[in-house]
């Protein structure tokens, strides 16, 4: 398999209907924060489209190289430069540690392992999300990686769209097995600088998957939808 980037993946529904992902979807919020980001590296001479563009290779490669370890297969990081792949290394590297820390067991979705897992709901949208695993004695945890460093307006590195994300994700996740519901929901950050790793874990997203369904209905309704 090829490397996986979330952002090609298309989504369709029973009858061949192109549906939005869960990113797209959200993508509606806005972020001020990224607006200042593309304003301060504008006033250090830096193209923000190059940056981010290289930032999200990171995070792609970073993620593959997830997927391969969970999976027991080789990856094959070629196409990419040393400057990604040495970030993107790091990032594996503290993902390593943050999972033998927690000792998580994937579960299975559809004969195969819960790792970056695909699913499309009657609701009307798709995601991919990248962990379902068993912690501890019962409790299932849906995890999603995140290779953002911290910021002034972001020290840990968390931005409330992650968790937005994580509410879709669960959502998904239950429509498809709802005799195994998400008792916890987990953002871990992969610092792709300094190695380091941090997991924000959340008991319950009640209010955000309000706001990611409120956020699906505007969507539809601003593309002509019902």
């Amino acid at each position: 398999m090829s490397i996986a980037t979330k952002a090609h993946i298309v989504y369709k529904d029973n009858y061949g209907k192109r549906l939005p992902g869960v990113t797209t979807i959200l993508g509606i919020l806005s972020k001020p924060a990224l607006v200042h980001a593309a304003w301060k590296l504008g006033t250090e001479g830096l193209d923000y489209r190059k940056v981010w563009g290289q930032a999200a290779d990171i995070g792609t490669l970073a993620h593959y190289l997830i997927q391969c370890e969970l999976r027991g297969e080789v990856p094959d990081t070629s196409e990419y430069s040393q400057v990604v792949i040495n970030k993107a290394e790091t990032a594996y590297l503290a993902f390593l540690e943050l999972y033998a820390e927690r000792a998580w067991v994937p579960l299975i979705h559809d004969g195969k392992l819960a790792v970056e897992v695909n699913l499309v709901s009657k609701l009307g949208f798709g995601g991919t999300f990248d962990l379902v695993a068993r912690q501890g004695d019962a409790t299932r945890i849906l995890v999603d990686w995140k290779t953002s460093k911290p910021s002034k307006s972001s020290p840990t590195g968390l931005y409330p769209e992650h968790k937005h994300q994580l509410a879709g994700y669960k959502i998904l996740w239950e429509e498809h097995h709802p005799g195994e519901p998400i008792d916890r929901l987990g953002i871990g950050i992969l610092n792709k600088e300094t190695g380091e790793h941090h997991l924000h874990e959340f008991r319950s997203l009640k209010r955000e998957e309000k706001i990611f369904l409120a956020c699906l209905k505007l969507y539809k309704l601003l593309k002509g939808g019902k």
